[in-house]
């Protein structure tokens, strides 16, 4: 299955135009997604260390945010929003 994932805040600058195309197995939800992002992410940049970025950020949809039991579909489009912080 092939989900495209937009890319904000830090993670911006590993992405082509802010997205990649994953193509992940058919189960497995968030977790699978996660470490198929870590994994094109460490190939495509090898310097890329963040792993533990990508485990405390949330994936949204453009009406909700997903929790980790969230069931993807082929085609899906995410986005992965790190922690932020202001003052």
């Amino acid at each position: 299955m092939r989900v495209t994932v937009r890319l904000f805040g830090s993670f911006r600058k590993y992405g082509d135009g802010s997205r990649l195309e994953l193509d992940l197995p058919t189960a497995g939800g968030l977790p699978a997604l996660r470490g198929a992002l870590v994994s094109k992410l460490k190939a495509l940049h090898p310097e890329f260390a963040e792993d533990q970025l990508v485990g405390e950020s949330v994936f949204a949809t453009e009406a909700a945010v997903l929790d980790d039991w969230a069931v993807l579909s082929d085609g899906a489009s995410v986005a992965i929003l790190p922690p932020v912080c202001g003052g």
